[in-house]
C-alpha cells in the first residue's frame, strides 16, 4: 500500500499524505494519494514588457483490492516528435503606441503571446505474461496524452485615435493521444486566425414634424467587421506507425455588419457574409448570407 510521506515519517507533518476511504462493509477500502509540486515566477524585462512562467507536476494514485490506478500530469513542451518537461509562459508588450510612426494613428497598442502545454499519463495495474509461463501484476502506463498550444501565438489589440477598436489573434495548437495498449496514436492540429474591428458613434436628430421639432431623438450606430480563418486536421497512425490524414476542415469568412439603435425600444441592423468551407469528406461549400433586421418593442397597457 501507499507509504506515508517523508515529512510524516521524520515527524515534521501530522498528516500521513494518504487518504483512506472505508467501504460499506461489503467491499475493501481504498487508499488514495496526491502529490503536487509547482513553481511560478513573474518578471519585467522593461516597464513595458512583462512576462511570467509556471511549471506544475502532479501525481495521483489509488489502490483498491490490490489494484492500482493513477494519473501523472505535468507541464510539457511539444516540438515535433520531441516531448520535454518545460515551463508554460506568457508575455505582454504595452506602450507600443509611443513609437513615432504608430503614435499618429493609435491611442494604445498591446501585443500578447502565451504558451501552454501538458502531458497526462494514465497508469494501471495489468497482468503481464512472462516467458516461463508465469504471470505477474505490474503497474504501467496505459495511455499518454499531450497538449500544446500557443494561445495566442501573437495577439494584438489596437485602440485607434478615431475611436475604433481592433483585435488580431493567431492561435496554434496540437494534441497527441497515445494508446499504449493498442499501440496506436491520434494527433489533432488546429489553427485559428481572427480579426475584429468595431466603431460606435452616438448622435441625434430633431423630428421634422410640427409641434415635435423640439424633441431630439438620440441614436447609436455600431459598425463591426469580422474576418476569421480556421483549419482543423486529425491524423491516425497506420500499422507502420506513420501518421495518416483522417479528417480535415478549413473555413474562412468575411462579415461586415451594422446595428442601429434609435431608442431602447427601436433597433435594427444589416449584415452580409461571404466565405468558404472545405472538408475532406464533405467537399467544398460556399458561404453567402445577407440579412436585415428590425426590432420594435410594443408595450401593452
Amino acid at each position: 500500500k501507499k507509504k506515508p510521506n517523508k515529512r510524516y515519517v521524520v515527524g515534521c507533518n501530522s498528516q500521513q499524505g494518504v487518504e483512506t476511504m472505508s467501504g460499506d462493509g461489503t467491499t475493501q477500502g481504498s487508499v488514495k494519494s496526491n502529490n503536487t509540486v509547482g513553481i511560478s515566477s513573474r518578471f519585467s524585462m522593461t516597464n513595458s514588457i512583462k512576462s511570467s512562467i509556471n511549471y506544475t507536476k502532479s501525481e495521483t494514485e489509488m489502490e483498491k483490492s490490490n489494484t492500482f490506478t493513477g494519473d501523472i500530469n505535468g507541464s510539457y513542451l511539444l516540438l515535433g516528435n520531441k516531448k520535454i518537461p518545460f515551463f508554460n509562459w506568457n508575455a505582454s508588450w504595452t506602450g507600443i503606441e509611443k513609437i513615432k510612426f504608430i503614435s499618429s494613428l493609435f491611442r494604445t497598442v498591446t501585443i500578447n503571446h502565451a504558451y501552454s502545454g501538458n502531458r497526462k499519463t494514465q497508469m494501471q495495474t495489468v497482468t503481464r505474461d512472462n516467458d516461463d509461463k508465469t504471470s505477474e501484476q505490474v503497474y504501467v502506463p496505459v495511455n499518454e496524452s499531450f497538449s500544446s498550444g500557443f494561445k495566442p501565438l501573437i495577439g494584438i489589440t489596437f485602440n485607434w485615435k478615431n475611436g475604433m477598436s481592433s483585435k488580431f489573434s493567431w492561435n496554434n495548437s496540437e494534441s497527441v493521444n497515445d494508446n499504449l495498449k493498442l499501440n496506436s496514436s491520434t494527433m489533432s492540429t488546429e489553427e485559428i486566425i481572427s480579426f475584429t474591428s468595431n466603431y460606435t458613434t452616438r448622435g441625434g436628430f430633431r423630428l421634422p414634424i410640427p409641434f415635435l421639432n423640439r424633441r431630439k431623438v438620440n441614436n447609436n450606430l455600431t459598425a463591426r467587421l469580422t474576418f476569421s480563418s480556421n483549419a482543423y486536421a486529425t491524423y491516425n497512425t497506420n500499422p507502420k506507425g506513420e501518421y495518416v490524414l483522417y479528417a480535415e476542415n478549413k473555413q474562412w469568412s468575411f462579415k461586415p455588419e451594422i446595428t442601429y439603435n434609435i431608442s431602447s425600444k427601436i433597433s435594427g441592423g444589416m449584415h452580409f457574409e461571404i466565405g468558404k468551407t472545405s472538408d475532406k469528406k464533405l467537399g467544398d461549400r460556399e458561404i453567402k448570407d445577407f440579412g436585415i433586421s428590425i426590432d420594435i418593442q410594443i408595450a401593452g397597457q
